[in-house]
């Protein structure tokens, strides 16, 4: 009987359906087309099986989507909305008074840089010059997290609306943090501007004394003139007796310039007892120059000069052999050899 019944389910599966199709114009054929009627059995058994499957798992995603609703509300209902609130509310404040202090800060290591710059241009160096102070860029910039959300947190806490989105985690911890390196950077900045400022005053003082310093040769006619009597003990050209000299005897014709070895201020002017017509100029920082046996003086008492002017023309005024110039240093009124000061 079971194979009488195989076979019966065999033939009508394997029976064929022909289906026919007519057209509603005449113009157009009658189409016949035959296929076996396993086909569409399969078919329908292939949408039974898809569509169970898409029911079970409709099924059991929307369980879970009912189960993690119920869950959240749950959770929800166990936060404490005000305290959240409030919570929320310090972290902004300290937040923004983070911000303002890292605005302090930059401007404060700004502050630093342009006196490392000034402090440069004291001592003359090239304040362009990057290289030499490849630690304070031109802009400095302090990165933290705050830096995207400062223009929002500038604008001041935010009272209503939608929620503001900070980029930061573990917040506290985030703060204590900026806290305590905000702290230290200030300190060091406060003892950096107490060394600066210091180094500052110092630079000034330095550069003071620099420009007290007579260096420069005292003459316009440099290639014409020569020392002719060095400082220290020598025999007097007149006298004939061994005498301490104070100066440098430079030997050069009539009326040649004579110009200031530093910046100064001119303390006498006139007549010198054995010097003839005389200038002296201080220098300040205790340096003072004496230019002597002049033939004309062309400054005052009380004039400032600069480095370079001309204050009178050589001669052969007072106790003289001969037109020369009559060159002193003075440090804190103790003569001292011009040679050391102009490099010969």
């Amino acid at each position: 009987m079971n194979d009488s019944l195989w076979e019966s389910i065999k033939n009508f599966l394997s029976e064929k359906l022909y289906i026919t199709v007519t057209p509603s114009s005449t113009r157009n054929k009658i189409q016949n087309f035959s296929l076996r009627r396993f086909i569409p059995v399969v078919i329908v058994f292939v949408l039974i099986v898809v569509i169970g499957i898409l029911s079970s798992n409709y099924i059991y995603y929307r369980s879970q989507y009912i189960q993690t609703k119920n869950s959240f509300k749950e959770y929800k209902s166990n936060i404490k909305i005000d305290e959240l609130q409030k919570e929320n509310k310090n972290l902004k404040k300290n937040l923004l008074i983070l911000s303002q202090n890292t605005e302090e800060l930059r401007q404060a290591m700004n502050n630093l840089k342009n006196t490392n710059q000034e402090i440069r241009h004291i001592l003359g160096e090239d304040t362009n010059n990057n290289n030499a102070d490849q630690t304070i860029k031109n802009e400095v910039h302090i990165t933290s997290i705050l830096d995207y959300n400062y223009n929002i947190l500038n604008q001041g806490i935010p009272m209503g609306g939608s929620d503001l989105n900070l980029y930061y985690y573990d917040t506290d911890k985030v703060i204590n943090r900026i806290n305590d390196t905000v702290e230290n950077v200030e300190k060091n900045i406060k003892e950096q501007q107490l060394v600066q400022n210091k180094l500052r005053d110092d630079a000034i003082e330095y550069k003071d004394l620099q420009r007290s310093i007579p260096t420069r040769w005292p003459l316009v006619n440099d290639k014409e003139s020569y020392i002719s009597s060095n400082f220290g003990w020598r025999t007097d050209p007149i006298s004939s007796q061994q005498e301490y000299h104070e100066g440098l005897d430079i030997a050069v014709w009539y009326n040649t310039p004579v110009i200031t070895t530093a910046d100064g201020r001119i303390t006498f002017a006139g007549w010198e007892n054995g010097y003839g017509w005389s200038v002296e100029v201080d220098h300040g920082n205790g340096y003072k120059t004496f230019y002597a046996h002049l033939n004309e003086i062309k400054v005052s008492k009380g004039d400032k000069v600069s480095e370079g002017a001309t204050i009178a023309l050589t001669g052969n005024s007072g106790r003289s052999t001969g037109p020369h110039l009559h060159y002193e240093v003075r440090v804190n009124g103790v003569p001292k050899n011009p040679r050391n000061y102009i490099g010969r």
